[in-house]
């Protein structure tokens, strides 16, 4: 098992409910999609108001150097970003 720390921007900072949310285990060999569907089930779980799974899917994730493209596979414990998509001008 790897350990991660998910730091929480924009929208998702609302959902901050302390070190149970930002610290969690996941199976080597993860990808970006199984670290979304931990924190949308940890969410859930959490906040049964939580609705907003779609903007989940939509936000990036980020390590301390990079955005994660779909392809990343989490070899090690790290701290990751979830960065929800924004708009303006």
């Amino acid at each position: 098992m790897i350990d991660i720390q998910l730091r929480l921007f924009g929208a998702f900072r609302k959902y901050e409910l302390g070190e149970s949310l930002l610290r969690f285990q996941i199976p080597a060999g993860s990808s970006v999609k199984d670290v979304k569907a931990v924190v949308a089930a940890r969410l859930r779980e959490r906040v049964p108001e939580f609705k907003e799974e779609q903007l989940l899917e939509d936000s990036a994730l980020a390590d301390e150097s990079q955005v994660l493209g779909n392809h990343w596979v989490a070899a090690r414990g790290c701290t990751l970003a979830l960065l929800p998509p924004v708009c303006g001008g």
